[in-house]
């Protein structure tokens, strides 16, 4: 008994894609179906917002952004976060954009050397953030304007006081940039290369998780174990089932906060899939994600009571 269990232990993967095959086969029908309904979400949701932002970032930064944000912002708030300007801006556009932006910008920085090895390791802590126009148009919808604020607050809150409590960790002060020579075609082309590699990432992971999601809860139908395994695999449809579930809008709210904050299983793999090459430890994104995790939550009671909220 115990050499078989320590032969279950040394191929618990291969084990568990040998179940995952023989589901797939079984259930081919709801797997095809499930593809083809999380491709047409991905393309028609996701891609369009992903592809135009991560372009614009693109942009901002070929055209010297860190100089109009160094002028503006960056020796003020350097100060306080203790943070060089080009962290900052680091900060900055992985809240304008959203996850996972923050991993994408932090390998694109750390090639350039406007920031080195310690410093990335440290902004793994604090640069997931999800976009500001999901939270305020879609969880709006689902839930309402007061409850997606909350979630805002609580979300971007728990990753700047989460700043706040590491910036003595901050090490690398020096600002550095280069001036950009290139033709705006050439620039959009780079771009294109390079968000198009996250894309794929993203698509990948969302269309494997969002299957696996749904085929572990075709075995056993019960609207709870089904908003766990969505929770756990993927933000989108965590959210969705939350929305539907009957639960007080305190319940809902405090959820989606956490999910957003933590991150699915999904999201976790497309973090560790883009710092894979750059050997940045995915242990500094996953600490700091518990860590403002539990923020976020404090953040949320204590801003519900005050807003005092209507059930």
């Amino acid at each position: 008994m115990t050499i078989f269990l320590n032969k279950v232990k040394k191929n618990y993967i291969l084990i568990g894609l040998l179940v995952i095959f023989i589901l797939v086969i079984c259930k081919s029908k709801l797997v095809i179906t499930t593809v083809i309904e999380a491709s047409s979400i991905y393309f028609n949701n996701v891609f369009p917002c992903m592809f135009i932002f991560y372009t614009l970032g693109d942009l901002l930064i070929s055209y010297n952004i860190y100089k109009a944000f160094n002028t503006t912002f960056g020796k003020i708030l350097s100060k306080i976060f203790n943070l060089s300007s080009n962290g900052l801006l680091l900060v900055f556009l992985s809240m304008l954009l959203g996850f996972p932006s923050g991993s994408k910008y932090i390998c694109y920085f750390l090639d350039k050397d406007y920031i080195d090895y310690n410093l990335a390791n440290k902004l793994l802590y604090v640069t997931h953030f999800s976009n500001p126009i999901f939270i305020l148009g879609t969880i709006s919808i689902l839930t309402n304007m007061k409850i997606a604020l909350i979630v805002l607050i609580s979300h971007y809150g728990s990753n700047i006081l989460l700043i706040l409590m590491i910036k003595n960790k901050f090490t690398n002060i020096n600002t550095k940039y280069s001036s950009n020579s290139k033709e705006l075609i050439e620039v959009l082309n780079e771009s294109f290369i390079n968000t198009f590699k996250i894309i794929l990432i993203v698509l990948f992971n969302t269309i494997i998780f969002i299957t696996l999601s749904t085929l572990i809860n075709s075995l056993y139908k019960n609207k709870i174990f089904n908003l766990i395994i969505f929770m756990i695999f993927d933000i989108t449809n965590g959210i969705i089932s939350i929305t539907n579930i009957n639960l007080s809008l305190f319940i809902k709210g405090l959820l989606i906060t956490i999910l957003l904050t933590f991150g699915g299983i999904n999201i976790h793999f497309q973090v560790k899939s883009i710092i894979k090459n750059k050997k940045l430890p995915y242990s500094s994104f996953f600490k700091g994600r518990f860590i403002a995790t539990l923020l976020s939550i404090i953040i949320y009671i204590l801003l519900f009571n005050v807003l005092k909220v209507r059930l």
